[in-house]
């Protein structure tokens, strides 16, 4: 376990923070555009102040799993000795695809800071929920709800557990977020809407979206351009209530 210490930092002081992000492909972005280019904390960097003032490296890769996410070389090497370093990963959509339970997920994701922690004096870490999903109309909705139990269990875990390894969360499915799931309970509505047609499948959920060319036909388990958009003030928000202290 890392010890917190020294003088707290604060996110608007200009070119002292370096934000690395890590993570799948919900965290990598670029399924719509330029806009959606290194998901919202991409966004935010180019976007949003004070992170247009800030260093960003983007070292999610799609498909990847909280396991995959151990061999940190390149999380490692994104790390800046001249600045103050905040790491942001969001898991849990692949690695529940697993035969393992929530809490073992939950434990590995856990384990994964603390190694990234003891290779690095990350001043901060931050941590996201995983984002509910819709596999698409070619599985059956059970199949689609049963998935979304599993990343339920897991977000419960994390939410009472995070403490233990991570300086904050940010909840991406709570009452007040962009995504609030008890107002789309069915994975299929989102905060904005348009007539695509995918596959001969209409697309009511532009928000949420799979590439046209994916494996599976209307899946939406990625944010688009416009839910890029749309998150971005609420992760600046909170990711400027992250406690940060510079790490002597």
């Amino acid at each position: 376990m890392f010890t917190r210490g020294g003088a707290k930092v604060r996110w608007r002081v200009p070119s002292t923070i370096k934000l690395v992000c890590d993570g799948n492909s919900i965290t990598e972005g670029g399924q719509n555009g330029p806009d959606s280019v290194g998901g919202v904390p991409g966004y935010l960097s180019r976007s949003v102040a004070p992170f247009t003032t800030q260093g960003y490296a983007n070292v999610a890769i799609g498909g990847q799993d909280t396991d995959d996410m151990m061999f940190a070389s390149d999380v490692n090497a994104a790390f800046d000795n001249a600045k103050i370093n905040i790491l942001f990963a969001q898991e849990g959509t692949n690695q529940n695809s697993s035969g393992d339970s929530a809490a073992t997920n939950v434990q590995k994701f856990l384990d994964y800071i603390a190694a990234r922690r003891a290779a690095r004096a990350w001043s901060a870490v931050v941590v996201a929920t995983a984002p509910p999903a819709y596999l698409g109309d070619q599985v059956s909705q059970a199949t689609t709800d049963d998935w979304n139990a599993r990343l339920d269990a897991y977000n419960a875990l994390l939410r009472s557990r995070y403490r233990e390894q991570a300086d904050h969360l940010i909840e991406t499915r709570c009452a007040g977020s962009p995504y609030d799931q008890a107002r789309y309970p069915n994975y299929l509505k989102a905060t904005f809407f348009d007539n695509t047609v995918v596959n001969g499948i209409s697309n009511n959920a532009s928000w949420i979206t799979e590439n046209p060319a994916g494996s599976v036909p209307n899946q939406k388990i990625h944010y688009t351009a416009a839910g890029i958009i749309s998150l971005a003030p609420y992760f600046a928000a909170q990711l400027l209530r992250t406690p940060i202290r510079r790490r002597s």
